[in-house]
């Protein structure tokens, strides 16, 4: 049996025709105006009716998880919005490595679309080492900060985190590093 005219791989596999239900390629001719060939391509993939719309038009935020089914989302949802609501300047410590970067420059674009004050700090890698440290939140602290976002680091800076809650800064961390137990702030 041949496909296309093909018997064949280049490595010796025989190809097969995916057999298809006639009736799915007339639903998916009809819900996006496909021609016939377009279904059976599309039937052939395991694409039902009801998923054309995202597969000929995908969208990022489709491919995404639902950030409201991450870990102590809730709790940074509100401490975030109450920060914004006060009128808060937000602190933003960010790594210094690839992820933190993005994180930040995301939130940044966020911050300013909001129209919302930010302050952000990158620690230096040389002198100050991996993520938060006393010097990072004396930092903040200095410029009035209280609600500070901790991107892609924070899990386990236990004891800044806790020093900077006694000094009465409100840290939330965004990471995606596995933790040993809970994180020191809200996540």
């Amino acid at each position: 049996m041949s496909f296309l005219g093909v018997q064949e791989s280049a490595k010796g596999f025989t190809w097969v025709e995916r057999t298809v239900d006639p009736d799915l390629c007339t639903k998916l001719q009809h819900a996006a105006g496909l021609d016939p060939l377009a279904a059976q391509l599309l039937a052939r993939r395991g694409i039902k009716a009801d998923q054309i719309d995202h597969f000929l038009q995908p969208r990022l935020r489709d491919l995404l998880p639902d950030p409201s089914t991450l870990k102590g989302f809730a709790d940074f949802e509100h401490a975030f919005f109450e920060a914004a609501a006060a009128g808060e300047v937000i602190g933003i410590l960010a790594d210094y490595d690839v992820d933190g970067a993005t994180s930040a420059a995301v939130l940044v674009a966020i911050l300013r679309a909001l129209d919302l004050q930010f302050s952000l700090y990158v620690p230096d890698r040389l002198s100050e080492g991996y993520g938060p440290s006393d010097q990072a939140f004396a930092h903040f602290r200095q410029m009035g900060v209280t609600t500070i976002i901790c991107l892609d680091c924070g899990s386990m800076a236990h004891g800044p985190v806790h020093r900077a809650q006694a000094a009465g800064q409100r840290v939330l961390i965004i990471d995606h590093h596995l933790l040993d137990g809970d994180p020191p702030a809200v996540t």
